[in-house]
């Protein structure tokens, strides 16, 4: 129960970092969403927002959020949550807080 996630660019402005990644999920959506900590993106301080792309596999279209409290990534189809194999779904992560670049280079 893991996603992979890619840093792709990150940004200094002033204190804040903006941080654009893609996430990769894989085939068991855990029980209310993916564990995600803003340390995944180099973030170390509070985080601003984080703002996430839809996806699709073959014919299902998914959207995702962040839930702040919990530091989880939650995936739903219409008005429901996932369940089951997420396997070669990407998407994109665009997050804005304190911390620093990193790099999977």
């Amino acid at each position: 129960m893991a996603a992979t996630v890619v840093v792709n660019h990150s940004f200094v402005t002033g204190d804040r970092l903006r941080v654009i990644a893609d996430v990769t999920f894989d085939s068991s959506y855990p029980s209310l969403g993916y564990p995600f900590a803003p340390s995944l993106l180099g973030l170390t301080g509070e985080v601003d927002y984080v703002n996430l792309s839809g996806g699709m596999i073959t014919t299902v279209v998914y959207d995702a959020f962040y839930d702040y409290v919990n530091q989880k990534i939650r995936i739903v189809t219409g008005v429901a949550e996932v369940s089951g194999s997420l396997a070669g779904l990407v998407m994109r992560v665009d997050a804005v807080g304190k911390g620093f670049p990193v790099s999977n280079v």
